[in-house]
């Protein structure tokens, strides 16, 4: 399928290949559309603000934990944080 799909579509310009970078740079970095995510998300989700990060979450505990056994439960665990400035406060 690959090789038909090359011989259907070429490129109008040939253009010289340039590979990605190994870390993000700030002009990488840019909001994403609101129409582009569920509606109702929280402002704070779409903000650029960090608020996700890898956690080991309960399953590092005890003497027999390896390093190997942090690595994979920060792999599998995730912990949010609404950023301060972002958080509203309910009143009543």
């Amino acid at each position: 399928m690959g090789g038909l799909l090359r011989a259907a579509v070429t490129p109008e310009v040939a253009t010289p290949f340039v590979p990605y970078g190994a870390a993000f740079a700030d002009a990488d970095l840019a909001s994403i559309p609101e129409c582009d995510l569920p509606p109702g998300l929280p402002e704070w989700m779409r903000s650029l603000d960090a608020w996700a990060s890898r956690q080991a979450i309960d399953e590092t505990s005890g003497p027999q934990a390896t390093p190997a056994d942090l690595v994979e439960a920060k792999r599998a665990g995730m912990g949010v944080r609404v950023p301060r400035h972002q958080r509203v406060r309910h009143t009543e």
